[in-house]
């Protein structure tokens, strides 16, 4: 319907009454709009220029799963990598071929290839487009002046003084304390230890 030039308001409600009638249990109504404003990103064709699948599906999954490509990388451990919302942490292979698979069930083209062998193909395809010459995660690399708590990052400049920063997967930070930053927070027991300790 896409290729055929169908507007994405008509195609949205052409999705919810074939999801209606033959989808046992139907998908919510917020997982058809994905999937239309999926489809809408390839641009109307013939069967014949619908190029290649694995490539394709690379595109998919780095938009339906890892906000297109910002929240996965593959690291310079060879590992691949994906931003949680707070912080950086390593995708374990077959959570990676799972997100694959997903978007291979809901690809918005028919899919010709074997199912196995495509999946493995967009692994391959993934790591090669995410992979970088840069050590982007720091784990190489001497560990930055920031404390990484739940609710932001705190970063200690040079001069000592603290900036506040909310998370951001740019920071590339692999740690995450489950403690909330509160500049106005005392700490009594700490003041005492040091006037214990600098007292005259």
């Amino acid at each position: 319907l896409q290729r055929g030039g169908l507007s994405s308001e008509a195609l949205l409600a052409a999705l919810r009454a074939e999801n209606a009638a033959r989808c046992s249990p139907p998908l919510s109504d917020d997982e058809v709009c994905k999937i239309v404003k999926s489809i809408a990103r390839y641009a109307p064709g013939s069967e014949g220029d619908r190029g290649d699948e694995a490539e394709k599906l690379v595109d998919l999954v780095l938009h339906r799963h890892f906000a297109d490509g910002k929240h996965l990388l593959f690291g310079a451990d060879g590992q691949y990598w994906r931003y949680t919302g707070k912080m950086w942490t390593v995708a374990q292979d077959k959570w990676i071929e799972g997100r694959i698979l997903a978007s291979v069930k809901l690809a918005p083209f028919k899919v010709k290839q074997n199912t196995s062998s495509l999946v493995a193909q967009v692994y391959k395809l993934l790591a090669a487009q995410l992979s970088s010459e840069t050590d982007r995660l720091g784990i190489l690399d001497d560990p930055p002046s920031v404390i990484n708590c739940s609710n932001c990052e705190v970063w200690i400049l040079p001069n000592g003084t603290i900036e506040q920063r909310s998370h951001r997967p740019e920071s590339f930070l692999r740690h995450c304390l489950d403690v909330k930053y509160e500049p106005a927070a005392k700490c009594p027991e700490y003041d005492k230890a040091l006037l214990g300790i600098f007292a005259k």
